[in-house]
């Protein structure tokens, strides 16, 4: 959940040398209170147990001056300061060590305890003024674990010292006086930060600030508590580290040294457990680890008692109950810092100080007492603090609440789910909020809740809310019921809603009202509005990006009754930029969107490679049906991988190899060949004639090109001349002897993947070349990576519910980017079958190949299907579920025929070379009542894919326009291109701050559908005003029937521009076609003039099925000129 982690804040050098300050000075504390307790173990054994007592007798009468003195002037004053007094107390140390004065060298730890005193405050209190919150546990952990690390290290050192040179004292003196001046010389570096600002008047009386403070604090019941906690922390060290004492020598039968050796091991432990906690709490103060180590000091306690008779289980228990513990006290040491105001951190961290000072005097008096006094032995005392320590895991999830949800929280986002957390710094720290989220699961709010620190009033469907199960858990989280009894209850929850806000907590509402049914989301309703209305309150968008597909979302028709496809499942939680409280409800989804385009980035991973994906899955799919074309040739996924091997052995290691193959099994394989050897394969564009494919050649300085001798007789004499070497796939199967088949299919069965997939790639890495079309210019050479084609297939499959038994029934060309992305990647990721047919103008074979392979999946164009319609019978289609159409646009008429003929919807979808392709696509609708969930709408292209955003512009100044207002419309998403081939100014033209510029003009409508009105390349500007193409189109389809036509523009001396019409109809004469568009109610200058509207006996197209718009203009501008 983390994203920072500890390398980020030790990048900050004033925080480094903070902690090198402040372990010098731990470490000297600790080297001269053992230099004096040896030397007075030796000289006057008596004053052994004076000298902890003196080195803490300086925190109960002086921390409340050390507080204020912390919050009055800056935190780095004193610090230095405190360094310089170290100096002076090293300085008196070494004359008490040069004359063997002991009465001195206890002075000297009296002296060192109030350096410590003094220093406390302003240490924990600076922390936070250093670093971010986000990094607060981090800090502290690495805090704690090195102050543990210094005590351990000064505690051998000294007595290291004191060993070597007991007869030459002076030398420990110089070594401490040493060590006093390297701290301060760090101490220089740390963080500048300014004084508080706090102006509290002064006390005399010691404990007067402890008072006062105390006070303020039993105001503040979460403080308070903390404060308690982290006191109780040091009580249950003193407690354990001075039973260890009795524990070692009495049970485990070890000396004084291996009682030693126990300690070691227990501050190593704390400091495991601190680095741990840090680590575990992520992003942000995790309250759900305190119950957590709590439970585990517990449990490790009994587990040291159970393991008595074993030295080396006693002291594994002894290390885990020390980690166990950092994870109880870093969070509240975090979470005081973080709570208390910035003019009163000193003061409060030197209350803590006193509290926990009593806390260590009353574990030693209680230690003094059953073990002294009441005789227990040392394994009846660590029993009681085992059991003791379950207590208060109880008390504790008894009167604070929220620590036990946060426990739940935590439980379930770190056995279940890995939280990749984006832009948590966007919900405020303090003050009201309104969170606003799509609603992919019933696990959201738990997801939501787990990321953010403070405690959300989730509004919750009323149903729900009241479910035994959870009533409880709801009641402790004061989640709002949403109720279900009309307006009345829905006024009552908004009303409860802003009750929450007013009182300054942070309210999350799921504005779609429901879980999403097809993976897309709802429109919001607009309830949020009312809850934030008159307000100032920020609205905070919140996308959850990869729920859908986990048990708890309706992937498959159902929530729950489904295996989960991982665990632990990955997921990505973002928090976008605050929103003001005016924001309509149509904005914020329009932000959620946006940040749903960002989200898919990070899931992707360095082993996402199109071979790589491929493997697994013909793997898991060994047997099952993989592919087949008219030709008759089928291919399990067995086959096919062996097929892909054998074919990737057989070319070189050139970066990009031309494929010259139609849609076909021979054809698939050569693309996956050439990239699971790690070439980027271009398939060339064998419709648009041998200069464009030369073109395209020649761009990517292509060498060989993969083909076969019975496609190259079926092209027009010459035009593959010029192309390079060519490769037959003939010539590869049939080079191809037994042992190399046999090695081929081995090496696809068992191989590890690493050594079948070309290493030296990346996701970002090219995956092909895909030749835009040239329908209005000359064609361009789109790099598509790996990841680009990855991201668009799982937008895809996760509206359509594509499973193993499905069939795509694959008719567009590889050259194409839908053909390559869906028809070729699209069913071999997802574990299905393709069929392939190369040309999808033969309306019959095409039919027959769906009927023959129970084909599930169709992709074409409208005019394509126009085609079907008229050839194909209702038993040829009677298997498809889905027929998605794109390239151009769908008339309505077009597609009314088809759903009278064969009982399908035709889902339009939109997509353009540059995204991959698909942007946009209808899905079917879900109906079941209220849960009710719209996937198409006639005349749009549908909602843009799951983690694809699209974005209306105006056209000059690029400002967002509202929703039903035409602008330009830009795209973004992972499936965004990584740019034009050797052409970064033009890739730079099209990409304007991540955004992809279609050139096309369209409108958002309140239900977030798309509607393409135009191509800004399409407009003609005739006396100054801009004519659309499409809707002079549209007016001529309703005059003529829906008889194919086209509108263009060619040069015109008096008006710049004039409108030309072609159109293909057997009895209508330009006459009667003007006529009637004429009387069409469209404006005058919208109306091509009778002598430029012309009948031609085809409309010029491309090998795609689109219109080839520039022979359609040339095509004007010659009858132009011939007339």
């Amino acid at each position: 959940m983390a994203h920072n982690g500890f390398g980020n804040v030790l990048k900050n050098g004033g925080f480094q040398a903070f902690l090198w300050t402040q372990f010098l000075g731990a470490f000297n504390d600790s080297v001269y209170q053992t230099i004096v307790a040896l030397h007075v173990g030796k000289a006057n054994p008596a004053y052994v147990p004076l000298v902890p007592a003196v080195f803490t007798l300086p925190a109960l009468l002086f921390s409340g001056y050390a507080g204020h003195l912390a919050d009055l002037v800056s935190k780095r004053s004193v610090l230095i300061g405190v360094k310089v007094f170290e100096i002076a107390i090293m300085l008196f140390g070494l004359a008490t060590l040069l004359r063997g004065w002991t009465e001195g060298m206890l002075a000297v730890v009296f002296l060192m305890g109030l350096h410590a005193t003094i220093f406390s405050p302003a240490k924990y209190g600076i922390v936070p003024e250093m670093i971010s919150d986000r990094d607060l546990s981090r800090g502290n952990a690495l805090l704690e674990m090195s102050t543990f690390v210094a005590i351990v290290v000064g505690i051998a050192g000294g007595g290291v010292l004191f060993a070597v040179w007991k007869q030459d004292p002076w030398r420990m003196g110089v070594v401490a006086l040493a060590v006093s001046a390297i701290g301060l010389a760090t101490s220089f570096g740390i963080t500048r930060v300014p004084a508080s600002g706090a102006r509290q008047i002064f006390r005399w009386n010691p404990f007067g600030e402890i008072a006062g403070s105390t006070r303020h604090l039993l105001n503040d019941k979460p403080l308070w508590l903390a404060v308690l906690g982290v006191s109780y922390f040091w009580f249950a060290g003193v407690l354990l580290k001075t039973n260890l004492q009795y524990f070692g020598t009495e049970v485990l039968k070890v000396s004084d040294n291996g009682v030693s050796l126990l300690w070691a091991f227990l501050a190593i432990g704390i400091g495991v457990g601190n680095m741990l906690a840090g680590r575990l709490s992520g992003d942000k103060v995790e309250l759900g680890l305190v119950p957590l180590g709590s439970i585990f000091m517990g449990l490790f306690a009994l587990a040291v008692v159970a393991a008595r008779h074993s030295l080396a289980l006693s002291t594994a228990a002894v290390v885990l109950l020390a980690m166990a513990s950092g994870l109880f006290v870093v969070p509240l040491y975090a979470f005081i810092q973080q709570k208390s105001d910035s003019h009163e951190k000193g003061r409060v961290v030197a209350t803590n100080n006193f509290f926990q000072t009593l806390g260590m005097l009353l574990a030693s008096g209680l230690m003094w007492l059953c073990y002294t006094q009441l005789h227990l032995s040392a394994t009846v005392i660590m029993l009681g603090f085992g059991l003791s320590l379950l207590a208060v895991t109880v008390y504790i999830v008894t009167i604070v609440p929220d620590y036990l949800v946060r426990f739940v929280l935590w439980l379930l986002t770190h056995s279940v789910f890995r939280i990749r957390i984006n832009g948590a710094e966007n919900v405020p720290f303090r003050g009201p909020a309104l969170l606003v989220a799509n609603h992919m699961s019933h696990v959201d709010g738990f997801l939501i809740g787990a990321c953010v620190q403070r405690f959300i009033r989730f509004m919750v469907w009323k149903p729900y809310y009241e479910l035994k199960a959870f009533h409880w858990f709801f009641k402790l989280s004061k989640a709002i019921p949403v109720g279900t009894g009309g307006p009345r209850d829905m006024v009552e929850s908004i009303r409860a809603a802003r009750k929450e806000i007013a009182d300054g907590h942070v309210v999350c509402i799921f504005a779609e009202g429901a879980i999403s049914r097809t993976g897309n989301m709802l429109p919001f309703k607009r309830g949020m509005e009312k809850i934030v209305a008159g307000t100032e309150v920020p609205i905070i968008p919140v996308h959850l990006d990869r729920l859908w597909g986990s048990i708890f979302s309706f992937k498959g028709g159902k929530f729950f009754w489904k295996w989960p496809t991982r665990i632990p499942y990955r997921v990505t939680v973002s928090f976008g930029a605050p929103l003001p409280a005016n924001t309509s409800a149509q904005a914020v989804r329009q932000a959620i969107q946006e940040l749903s385009a960002d989200a898919t980035a990070h899931r992707k991973q360095a082993g996402d490679l199109l071979d790589r994906r491929l493997i697994q899955v013909a793997r898991r799919n060994w047997k099952q049906f993989a592919m087949a074309d008219s030709t008759g040739r089928t291919l399990t996924y067995g086959e096919m991988l062996t097929g892909a091997v054998l074919m990737s052995r057989a070319v070189q290691n050139d970066e990009m190899v031309g494929v010259l193959l139609p849609s076909t099994v021979a054809g698939a394989l050569a693309n996956l060949g050439l990239t699971l050897r790690g070439v980027a394969p271009v398939n060339l564009n064998f419709t648009a004639g041998r200069e464009a494919m030369k073109a395209s050649v020649g761009q990517c300085g292509i060498r060989t090109v993969i083909t076969s001798r019975m496609f190259l007789s079926k092209l027009p004499a010459g035009q593959a001349d010029g192309l390079g070497e060519f490769l037959y796939v003939e010539d590869i199967f049939k080079r191809a002897s037994g042992i190399d088949k046999a090695r081929a299919y081995l090496a696809a069965r068992l191989a590890p993947i690493a050594m079948l997939s070309r290493g030296g790639r990346t996701p970002d890495s090219p995956a092909g070349i895909i030749f835009s079309s040239g329908s209005t210019g000359v064609p361009k050479g789109v790099v598509l990576s790996h990841y680009n084609l990855i991201a668009n297939i799982e937008a895809i499959a996760q509206l359509f519910g594509i499973g193993r038994s499905d069939r795509l029934a694959g008719v567009l060309p590889f050259f194409h980017s839908f053909g390559f992305t869906v028809t070729l990647w699209f069913p071999l990721l997802t574990g299905c079958g393709v069929v392939y047919h190369p040309n999808p103008t033969e309306a019959k074979a095409v039919g027959d190949l769906v009927e023959k392979y129970h084909a599930t999946l169709l992709l074409s164009t409208p005019t394509f299907c126009s085609t079907y319609t008229r050839k194909c019978t209702p038993e040829q289609f009677a298997s498809l579920r889905y027929v998605l159409v794109g390239a151009e646009k769908l008339r309505q008429p077009v597609a009314d025929a088809f759903r009278e003929k064969f009982h399908t919807e035709l889902l339009e979808g939109y997509g353009c070379t540059e995204m991959s392709p698909v942007i946009a696509v209808n899905a079917p609708n879900f109906n079941a009542g209220k849960d009710s969930q719209t996937g198409t709408k006639a005349g749009s292209v549908g909602h843009p894919l799951p983690g694809v955003a699209v974005r209306i512009v105006d056209p000059v100044t690029f400002e967002p326009l509202p929703p039903q207002t035409e602008g330009l419309l830009l795209v973004k998403g992972s499936n965004r291109m990584l740019g034009y081939l050797g052409q970064a100014e033009r890739t730079a033209e099209v990409v304007r701050d991540g955004w992809y510029i279609t050139g096309d003009i369209a409108l958002l409508d309140d239900e977030g559908f798309v509607r393409v009105t135009d191509r800004l390349s399409r407009f003609s500007k005739i006396g100054g005003e801009m004519v659309p193409h499409i809707r002079v189109e549209d007016a001529l389809l309703t005059a003529m029937g829906d008889a194919p036509c086209v509108v263009t523009g060619i040069p015109d001396e008096q008006r710049g521009e004039r409108l030309v019409v072609l159109y293909v109809h057997a009895t209508l004469s330009p006459a009667e076609v003007w006529e009637r568009l004429a009387a069409c109610e469209m404006p005058r200058l919208w109306v091509p003039k009778r002598e430029n509207i012309y009948r031609v006996e085809e409309l010029p197209q491309l090998g795609t099925g689109k219109l080839d718009l520039r022979r359609v203009k040339a095509l004007a501008q010659e009858l132009s000129e011939q007339a």
